[in-house]
């Protein structure tokens, strides 16, 4: 199964990286995937099974990028 996300409570990310720590914070996203029948509810990374695909959404949803629950790319890090 493949679980589409989108940011929730307003959220938008201008990069990958961004989404990818939020991700991996927790933060809650809108399941918004076409084989969901739920649409619209609210989920976070503790609920998705690992080895999940998993495709989030950002730049006020003109932009995706998927990868595999348990292998997310590396997040957005602070440049010192």
């Amino acid at each position: 199964m493949t679980f589409v996300l989108q940011p929730a409570y307003g959220r938008d990310y201008k990069s990958k990286g961004a989404a990818v720590a939020d991700f991996l914070e927790g933060k809650d996203f809108i399941h918004a995937s076409r084989d969901f029948t739920g649409g619209g509810t609210y989920i976070n990374r503790p609920l998705i099974p690992a080895g999940a695909w998993v495709q989030i959404r950002y730049a006020a949803n003109r932009k995706v990028f998927a990868f595999r629950c348990g292998q997310e790319p590396a997040p957005l890090r602070a440049v010192s």
